[in-house]
């Protein structure tokens, strides 16, 4: 705050000894730290700490009042109740909403009169009847021979011929891959004869087998159009017939087996007794890795292999 040469340094002055004189009040009076002088009115404004805080948030960016919610929850706006408020809520409702309808009057006098007259009745007024024309009879009320035996193709044609679903397209094969195996891959001279031979002679047709290393090298097929436009002539041209099918039931097919009680008595548990003399406890046993042999160690201290399957004693130790 050092004075400079003129007036300035005066002013400056007179600055310094405010502010000093403001410090002082301040350690004096702590209530006279948050004191302003309001040069328009000419007097001294003591803030508040609300005041105070409400200075501190607009210096820091942030909303003046802390009481303000920067988030709030989500309103809707838009809901099922029907708003009743608006520019037509208070309008008085026209005479004709209390007067019966006129032309309701006259559609009334109208069906009464066909009643009377008969050309109506209350099956068709209530919806049951949709017509009142009578209903003509059809063809199979007509009597027919019931023994011509074409009863199957009356009832198939009867309604027109049903539909017939289209062939198939074969799926693609091996030579159609993008990376086939190099059996597939023709050689120059292979290709030489294909060009000579005709498109139903070829083997794989107008396909020519090709490895790429990828799916993405694979370039666009050139006969695609001619292929999908003989497809058409084959569907086209091709003719069709609907092949009858046998309802034959396949329970009927399978042969009736016998039930396990009538083949009783039959063995229910595989033994085989290994015999050992005097009866003697055994006390190990062993098995041959091929299963084939058995060899055991009883209390008289003799080892005997039998014939695992069999259960004889082929030799004693």
């Amino acid at each position: 705050l050092g004075g400079g040469g003129g007036g300035g340094g005066g002013q400056q002055q007179g600055l310094f000894d405010e502010l000093t004189e403001s410090l002082k009040t301040a350690e004096n009076d702590p209530t006279k730290r948050f004191t302003i002088h309001d040069s328009l009115n000419s007097r001294d404004v003591t803030l508040s700490p609300r005041d105070v805080e409400i200075i501190r948030r607009i210096q820091a960016g942030a909303y003046a009042h802390p009481e303000h919610d920067a988030t709030p929850d989500y309103v809707p706006y838009y809901s099922s109740v029907p708003n009743k408020e608006g520019l037509h809520s208070n309008t008085v409702q026209p005479k004709s909403r209390f007067q019966p309808s006129k032309w309701e009057a006259l559609q009334v006098r109208r069906m009464l009169k066909k009643l009377k007259e008969g050309s109506v009745d209350m099956a068709w007024l209530t919806g049951e009847k949709r017509t009142m024309q009578p209903r003509p009879k059809s063809e199979t009320d007509k009597p027919y021979l019931m023994w011509t035996g074409s009863e199957e193709d009356e009832l198939l044609y009867r309604k027109g011929p049903s539909h017939v679903p289209a062939a198939k397209a074969s799926p693609p094969s091996t030579a159609e891959s993008y990376n086939p195996p190099p059996e597939y891959v023709p050689t120059p001279s292979e290709l030489a004869a294909w060009d000579k031979l005709d498109v139903s002679d070829r083997p794989y047709g107008l396909v020519v087998p090709r490895v790429h290393p990828n799916m993405r090298s694979v370039a666009a097929y050139p006969n695609l159009l001619r292929e999908r436009f003989e497809r058409c002539l084959d569907l086209y041209l091709a003719p069709r017939e609907l092949k009858r099918r046998l309802n034959i039931d396949p329970a009927s097919l399978v042969p009736k087996l016998p039930t396990p009680k009538d083949l009783k008595p039959y063995p229910e548990v595989r033994n085989v007794n290994y015999h050992h003399p005097g009866m003697r406890m055994v006390r190990d046993v062993s098995c041959s890795p091929c299963g084939q042999w058995l060899v055991t160690g009883s209390e008289d201290g003799k080892c005997r292999m039998f014939e695992a399957m069999a259960g004889r004693c082929v030799r004693e130790w």
